[in-house]
This record gives C-alpha cells, structure tokens and sequence, in this order.
C-alpha cells in the first residue's frame, strides 16, 4: 500500500468524496438557520428550513411553533394555524402560541364577518377568546 492509497481507494477519490459529500442536516442545525433568516425578516426563506427540521424532529414544540408564525408571517393562515395546534399540543400553554392562533381565528372570523355570515365567525371569535 503507498500513501496515494487508503484502503484500496485513491487519495483523489477520497478527497472527491469528501468534498461531494453534503453535511448532515440536524433539525437543531435547521433551526438556527430558520430563526437567522427570521431575524433577517425573511420568513419565507425559513420555512423551507423549517419544514425539514419539523420532519426531522416533529415533536419539537419550538420548530412547530415557528414553522407556524412563519407562515403566519408570509399569510398562509391556514397552514400556520395547523402547525400552531401541533405546537400547542406539544407545548399546552405557550403564550406566544395561543396569541398567533387568536389572530389567526379574529382574522377568518372578521373574513366571515364581512361576507355577511356573523353565525359561523362567533365560533371562531369563541375560540380567539378562549385562547
């Protein structure tokens, strides 16, 4: 065996390797990207990030929570409010969470309230309050 070889393998393909191989993505890893592109106020750019990490880790409360206020962020509603109920129920009580998904169920209720169907946003504004 000579130093140009490792088991077999040349050096270059080694390197080659190496070099092609893309880093492991952590959920943690994710995360902090996401929450650096929220911080940028880029939300958009973070929910791709924080899909992936949500797949990684869907038990993470906080990954759930910010893919939520993420897409809250960039106004899909009901897709935030999904993941906003996922992270409630991993996290009961979180302020932050039960504050966006008040929003969320004021702004469909004020949305039905506008086409002249107050009967079905009093459920909603119910559930607003009682968040």
């Amino acid at each position: 065996m000579t130093l140009s070889t490792f088991i077999g393998v040349p050096a270059f393909c080694l390197v080659l390797l190496t070099a092609a191989a893309p880093a492991a993505e952590t959920a943690r890893d994710l995360f902090d990207d996401a929450m650096a592109l929220m911080e940028e106020e880029k939300p958009a750019a973070a929910v791709p990030l924080l899909r992936r990490a949500a797949d990684l880790a869907p038990e993470d409360a906080a990954v759930r929570h910010y893919l939520g206020y993420a897409l809250w962020r960039i106004g899909q509603g009901d897709a935030a409010a999904v993941e906003l109920e996922r992270a409630l129920k991993l996290a009961p009580g979180n302020a932050d969470t039960m504050y966006i998904l008040g929003r969320i169920a004021a702004a469909r209720a004020g949305a039905l309230i506008e086409t002249q169907k107050p009967a079905e946003a009093l459920p909603l504004l119910q559930r607003a309050a009682g968040l």
